[in-house]
């Protein structure tokens, strides 16, 4: 289907519609061709069609029809009994619209079920009776017993005296009627199906598309949890599909067993009732199995769920992981999590198996009842008595198979619709109306959260903001507005945003919104498709514009970095992409749209001084120049720049109005920096646009300047590729790239894949478990025979013995047979379910500790929906759906196996036809499966495609209802699950293709049985043809049953191939974790011994040596591990020899002869633009990726002989892009409940959260929630920060660990690493200069090289340093500044930084070190450097290098 476009409606295209007739849909012709293209391999996913009807734009329709009338008469009914308003009915609506399609299919279910009754009880009645007497088939039980004397019952054949002539024509006429019954049986079955299936689609897409637009129209919309809307569309509507496909063996299975029943009274007379006592006590306890299944089984399912969301929150989170070596605590979680699953699946599977156990026990049970009462008062036991006693026990053995299932998925359906209905009809919001002028208006506003009103209330006084409007040439020309939000982390800024996007509620005061929307969020949302996707956004591709955009907003370089340009995936949750990627391709979307007003909420957080200029110089001045812009910012060196600041404090907008000086000291202070550029009264931005419109002579000499530079600079960068490019011996060959794991894995065969799951419970197991299913048919075809001994005598006990001690030998025999078979029936059960539960608990934890430890690459490659897919629906899979699938088809291949041998047994001529059924069988499965295959896993992969939209939708609906892009999301909704139904139901309809042509050969070989019965009825007898024909029923059943199950678990079986794939396939790092529970231990690694070389460190106990004891100051004390070389790392001493470094084998060069030394406890800063290996070298730190040459000393020790996880755990890091875990504060903080609480606070509070966390009900035990989506960017990464507090190692990594932070939160947070980190060697990557001014060396790196290394004042004495010109690009007085600050260094590490108390800025900016006469000299004495100094601000090397730092490519 073609994509859609912002404004068009979704509908099923008209090559994809096919309206069969009946006689089509009988014969499912349309099948034939779509199957031959399969088997070919040349199948297209366009070329599948299905019926009008079933799209989902049709169902929909009907759907929301009856919903609108159901909630109408629920409104005008009158209350109930309790006074309670009626609700309206999810049952009702459903039925409405839907209901007469339900019914046909029930009618079709009475067929089949009176059908199979028939040729069960009348045609294997009549052909045994004519078997033992030709003249006279149809004797009757009655006729029989008033006539006594007619008949002669010594022999082994009823003898009439008066036969006629032959009746050799009557058996035709049964054997070609009987013919016509079991094809009949098969057409109901089929129609069922067809119909339930249709019926089941039209239910799931209807509810999956009211369910996700149910979601746009929730009054609180952030209460909801997303997991639980994406659990109703995957789960709850998918339940509610099976439920339909089963439903009707709920209802029929009590008619059919009383029908049987029935019989069984008229054939048997009073001899029938203790069989309708059994009948009595079984059917209620199917029943009571199948809720108690259901029980589990929900309990299950939701235990589940909590593991995949533990398992989401990890691989979304497995670069920090890694770096925090927390791989032990998740297993231990996860764990916990499995051992309960487990637990629970072992009481469904033990209910399932006294179930099984009764459905199958039951008939031989019944059986032996009837015959015991029978023999006891009539003479001898009859053929055409006990073989259809015994076809009639045997069919209802169908009803009771079916019925636990059918009542699990009823019940499952029944519990689906109700949270269906709960869901929708919870309260909706009422869309509020846009005024016709644009702009916003806030006036004594007053508004709270929804969800948690008493928690956080904004307070606006006042706050408007509306595009300008200039006269030039008396022309009104409109021109922006641009109001800045700033105030420190957590007061309230993006509150602002969302109160404008009505996701607050307003309690008093006014709130006015007029014009279209754009918003770019704080956390950047992307969805899982291509750059220019979602840009885009459903818009026209206007490629003039399109490139505006592209540069405007610094993403041309990225373009150029990544493999495939624009056209580059996302990934899940944009995994693909750096945070500074995200941000600024939401804010290329934003800038597309061209909307009236423009929310940004501190894009520029992400990206450097020098991008972030270019964007706010080229895009919210520059592009939107028109437009009303809301800015949350950071940068307040921008804010001169804006018309507009509002200043917030505690959830209060304290001051609104024009930039003014003394508000900013009164309410806002900051550091030195931003003030060396405001009171300058001259920003960086200002510089530049000042530039560009008033001195054009300027600009040209700045180019001048800035293309001899960049000459210098690409004859140095031309002589670095020419020495990559001489070093041919870290080429690889084809053989080297082919033997490394290149981050993705190559799926099993399915026959490797099977012994994979075999020999994950054992060998030995699994043949005992197939000796015991073979045994346990064998016995029951063995007790079946004794019937047919008994009945004919054979024996000769009755003759010997007499009639009542013959008859006993009988029974006696029969209870026999019929107690074994119940010790084999439920030793083969028990066994089996040991068996699965066993080889689905070993694949998992083969799994997660494959993956948990897999190298990142994996995750880099590999996307995180894949491998969650394996954790998810592969898991439950190979839990529940296959072992039962292939559980009941290994039963009925016996039934059909031993049905065909007893066949034989009494019919040799059968064989043949035995061999021609198993040959038929294999050309089914040769014909079948390709096509088969192929669309299930078509129908798997537009499933994912459903749920991912939904989740996605989820994550960003405050963006998507900003941009008034609904409509298209719903629209796309559709179009996604009309492509995903395309798949399903054709691959429902091959089912039905299967069905069709086995149903006819077992109604054939039904035919061929009654025929040869009939012609050889002399030879055989009757007990033999009673036997035969009965059992011809159930191969006419189960060989339709066997094909079924064999190709369901054939198609299944790709979630074996897919686990085993990576339960076997992955390589592993070298980090150990426990599944089970371990002793507490006091370090890290306390159950890991690894030999490495030279090295050998054991982490057995605490060796730990504190560099400080009495951590004076509040220093952080630095643990140190004993190897056999000593105390390691005794140094932060960290040493980089000639490193390269590749991202996977045949890559280029990530970071190419990387050679610098930093010695202990020296602060180094890391600057550079995208791409040029600053995070790589981090990477490389961590070992996160194989060198391709040299190596990298910490401590004088190469780390690559040390234990992975020492070396993790000895370096602590503050990431770019923070992450909080579900749970609490504490298990966020210490993991493995290590510290005290003394320990917890402390770090708390040097890292300014001591406040915040202690107002939170709990306290270090307050709740956190997903992803830590109730802490602001800011305090995520404050929480990161406390973890280094806590983690005492001798080196510190901060990567861009401040960039969502205020500046005075940031001056704050300095303070704190200069002062609690001293005695640690840190590494510093900042696009914020004054962050890392003070370090006392910088490297500055350039695709993949070190560039340059040394002191600040060094690289500033140099004009031609990169680091120089970075920081001459921040403005002439901001650039004085940071060189005053390198010069001087810090003055604030031994003052004690009180986080409570603040001193005034104004009591700061008093002191002539801040004043602007102070500023004006030492730009004077570095004017000489500025003169030198080249702004790269124009030149197309900076705006191509202007992006914020990747994490990997």
């Amino acid at each position: 289907m073609a994509p859609l476009g912002k404004h068009d409606v979704a509908k099923l295209p008209d090559s994809a519609v096919r309206n069969d007739s009946f006689l089509q849909r009988s014969f499912v012709t349309y099948t034939y061709r779509m199957i031959g293209r399969g088997r070919t391999g040349v199948l297209k996913q366009d070329e599948l069609k299905m019926p009008a009807d079933q799209a989902t734009e049709v169902t929909f329709m009907r759907f929301q029809a009856a919903w609108a009338a159901e909630i109408e008469r629920a409104a005008a009914a009158k209350p109930g009994k309790d006074g309670k308003p009626i609700q309206p009915s999810l049952w009702k609506a459903l039925w409405k619209a839907f209901g007469m399609e339900f019914i046909i299919a029930g009618c079709w279910k009475i067929t089949w079920s009176a059908l199979v009754i028939l040729g069960a009880f009348y045609f294997v009645r009549s052909l045994v009776s004519f078997s033992n007497n030709p003249a006279r088939p149809f004797v009757t039980r009655t006729e029989f017993n008033c006539n006594k004397e007619r008949f002669n019952v010594t022999s082994n054949k009823i003898e009439c005296d008066n036969l006629g002539p032959d009746g050799k024509g009557v058996g035709w006429i049964l054997a070609s009627t009987f013919f016509i019954d079991s094809y009949l049986v098969g057409f109901a079955l089929q129609r069922l199906g067809d119909c339930s299936v249709r019926l089941g689609i039209k239910i799931r897409s209807a509810l999956m598309t009211e369910v996700y637009r149910k979601t746009f129209r929730l009054r609180e919309q952030h209460s909801q949890d997303g997991a639980n809307v994406v659990s109703l569309v995957a789960t709850d509507c998918a339940k509610l599909y099976e439920g339909v496909l089963h439903f009707h063996n709920v209802w029929t299975a009590p008619l059919e067993s009383a029908t049987i029943i029935g019989l069984l009274l008229g054939l048997a007379g009073i001899y029938g009732l203790p069989a309708l006592a059994v009948l009595f006590f079984v059917l209620p306890l199917q029943y009571y199995f199948g809720y108690r299944i259901a029980v589990h089984k929900s309990a299950a399912a939701e235990v589940s769920d909590a593991r995949v969301l533990r398992m989401h929150e990890i691989l979304l989170a497995i670069k920090l992981v890694k770096f925090y070596v927390w791989e032990r605590p998740f297993a231990k979680q996860v764990a916990a999590v499995r051992e309960e699953e487990v637990r629970l699946m072992h009481k469904a599977g033990f209910v399932k198996t006294l179930n099984l156990c009764l459905v199958f026990w039951t008939p031989p049970v019944i059986a032996l009842v009837i015959f015991g009462a029978y023999v006891s008062s009539v003479d001898r036991l009859r053929p055409e008595f006990a073989f259809v006693v015994l076809s009639l026990f045997n069919t209802l053995r169908f009803p009771l198979v079916v019925l636990p299932k059918a009542l699990r998925g009823s019940s499952e359906a029944v519990a689906a619709v109700r949270r269906l209905n709960q869901f929708l009809l919870q309260a909706e919001g009422m869309a509020n109306e846009r005024a016709k002028k644009v702009g916003i208006l806030m006036k004594e506003a007053v508004l709270v959260h929804p969800s948690n009103p008493k928690d956080f209330t904004l307070n606006v006084p006042e706050f408007s903001v509306e595009p300008g409007q200039c006269v030039v040439d008396s022309t009104a020309l409109s021109t922006s507005q641009v109001v800045a939000v700033v105030g420190r982390v957590g007061v309230g800024k993006s509150s602002v945003l969302h109160a404008i996007l009505s996701n607050m509620k307003l309690q008093t005061g006014s709130l006015t919104v007029g014009g279209n929307i754009a918003y770019v969020p704080q956390m950047p949302w992307v969805q899982n498709l291509s750059l220019r996707e979602n840009i885009l956004f459903g818009l026209p591709f206007d490629e003039a514009k399109y490139k505006e955009v592209v540069h405007v907003c610094a993403l041309e370089l990225d373009m150029e970095i990544l493999p495939k340009g624009d056209r580059t995936l996302a990934g899940e949750r944009g995994i693909n992409l750096s945070g500074g990627q995200r941000q600024r391709v939401c804010l290329a979307r934003a800038v597309y749209h061209d909307c009236d007003i423009v929310l940004l909420d501190n894009p520029l957080s992400a990206v450097d001084q020098h991008t972030s200029t270019h964007i706010f110089n080229k895009c919210i001045k520059g592009v939107l120049k028109e437009k009303a812009v809301i800015l949350i910012a950071h940068q307040l060196e921008l804010l001169p720049q804006c018309d507009r600041v509002a200043i917030m404090d505690d959830g209060k907008v304290v001051y609104f109005g024009p930039y003014d000086p003394e508000a900013m000291r009164e309410y806002l202070p900051a550091d030195t920096t931003m003030h060396a550029t405001v009171e300058g009264g001259e920003s960086a931005t200002a510089k530049a646009s000042a530039d560009e419109d008033s001195h054009e002579s300027s600009g040209d000499k700045r180019e001048a300047a800035a293309q001899d530079a960049l000459k210098k600079v690409a004859t140095k960068e031309a002589a670095k590729q020419r020495k990559a490019a001489e070093d041919l011996a870290l080429a690889e060959t084809p053989e080297q790239i082919a033997s490394q794991f290149k981050g993705t894995t190559t799926q099993l065969t399915s026959w490797k894949a099977a012994m994979v799951h075999i020999r994950a419970a054992g060998v030995w197991l699994f043949l005992f478990s197939m000796f015991l299913f073979a045994g346990t048919q064998t016995l029951r075809i063995i007790s079946d025979l004794w019937i047919r001994f008994w009945a004919a005598d054979t024996y000769l006990l009755i003759p010997k013995l007499g009639k009542d001690e013959g008859n006993n030998q009988y029974l006696f025999g029969y209870l026999g047979f019929v107690l074994a078979f119940f010790v084999l029936l439920l030793s083969r059960d028990l066994v089996f379910e040991h068996f699965k539960n066993k080889a689905a608990t070993k694949l998992h934890n083969d799994m997660f500790d494959r993956v948990l430890r897999a190298p990142y690459l994996l995750f880099l490659r590999t996307p995180v929906g894949e491998i969650l897919n394996s954790f998810a629906k592969d898991q439950y899979i190979i839990d529940e759906e296959l072992p039962d699938t292939v559980h009941m088809a290994t039963i009925y291949l016996m039934i059909l196996i031993t049905s065909l041998a007893i066949i034989t047994a009494s019919i040799y001529f059968y064989a043949i036809m035995s061999f021609v059924l198993f040959f038929a069988f294999w050309i089914a499965l040769r014909i079948y499966l390709p096509a088969a295959t192929v669309l299930k896993r078509w129908s798997g992969e537009t499933a994912t495609s459903v749920f991912v939209h939904v989740d996605e939708t989820l994550s960003g609906i405050d963006v998507i209802r900003a941009f008034d892009a609904v409509g298209y999301f719903m629209q796309e909704n559709v179009q996604r699950i009309n492509l995903h139904h395309l798949a399903m139901f054709n691959t429902e309809m091959t089912h039905l293709f299967l069905a069709f042509w086995c149903d006819l050969l077992g109604a054939i070989l039904v035919v061929v049985t009654c025929l040869l019965s009939v012609a050889l009825r002399e030879e055989l007898g009757a007990a033999a043809v009673g036997l035969a024909i009965s059992n011809s029923i159930q191969v006419l059943v189960f060989f339709t049953w066997v094909v079924r199950g064999v190709a369901d678990s054939v198609s299944r079986f790709d979630a074996v191939e897919r686990i085993t794939t990576f339960a076997t396939q992955v390589p592993t790092e070298d980090v150990a974790i426990e599944i089970a529970a371990t002793p507490k231990r006091s370090g890290l690694g306390s159950l890991i011994r690894r030999r490495k070389k030279d090295v050998d460190v054991v982490f057995t106990g605490v060796v730990a040596v504190s560099a400080e004891d009495d951590v004076p100051g509040g220093r952080v004390a630095v643990e140190k591990t004993k190897t056999r070389q000593g105390l390691w790392p005794s140094s932060g001493a960290i040493k980089f020899e000639d490193v390269c470094l590749r991202y996977f084998p045949g890559a280029p060069l990530a970071l190419r002869h990387v050679s610098f030394t930093i010695a202990d406890s020296e602060k180094v800063g890391v600057v550079g633009r995208t791409g040029s290996g600053k995070t790589t070298m981090l990477m490389a730190l961590f070992r996160m990726f194989k060198l391709a040459k040299g190596r990298i000393l910490v401590d004088s020790v190469d780390i690559s002989t040390l234990p992975l996880e020492l070396v993790r755990s000895s370096i602590a890091i503050i990431p770019q892009e923070p992450v909080m875990f579900k749970g609490t504060v504490r298990s966020n903080l210490d993991p493995f409940g290590e510290l005290s609480d003394a320990d917890l606070w402390e770090a708390l509070s040097l890292v300014s959260l001591r406040k915040s966390i202690s107002e939170m009900p709990g306290g270090l035990d307050a709740h956190v929630a997903d992803g830590g989506c109730n802490f602001s960017l800011g305090q995520k990464q404050l929480f990161c920060m406390a973890r280094c507090v806590l983690k005492k190692t001798r080196v510190l990594v901060l990567d861009e660990a401040t960039a969502a932070m205020d500046l005075h939160t940031d001056a704050l947070i300095q303070k704190t690493i200069r002062r609690v980190f001293r005695e640690r060697t840190t590494i510093t990557i900042a696009h914020r200069l004054d962050t890392i001014i003070f370090s006392d060396k910088i490297l500055t790196m350039a695709d993949g090289h070190v560039i340059e290394f040394d002191r600040p004042s060094e690289l500033l004495s140099n004009p031609d340093s990169m680091f120089c010109k970075l920081v001459d690009d921040t403005g002439p007085y901001a650039s004085a500044t940071l060189r005053a600050m390198a010069v001087q260094g810090p003055k604030d590490e031994d003052d004690k930084i009180d986080v409570k108390k603040t001193p005034p800025l104004s009591r700061r900016l008093k002191s002539p070190r801040h004043s602007k006469e102070y500023l004006e000299e030492l730009e004077e004495q570095s004017a000489t450097h500025r003169n030198a100094s080249l702004s790269f601000a124009d030149s197309p090397r900076s705006n191509a290098m202007g992006n914020a730092a990747m994490s990997v490519p």
